[in-house]
């Protein structure tokens, strides 16, 4: 499967930096969203 496409595509589209892994109990794929950084505040 062409999960680096799916990624790329879902993150161009949706404007979500994501990455797509496998369910470990069915092998489909699943988006997971991409985790944002937080800034530190002083």
């Amino acid at each position: 499967m062409a999960t680096t496409g799916v990624a790329d595509l879902v993150g161009e589209v949706f404007g979500l930096p994501c990455r797509v892994i496998p369910d470990p109990e069915t092998g489909s794929p699943i988006v997971v969203p991409a985790a944002r950084r937080r800034l530190a505040t002083a």
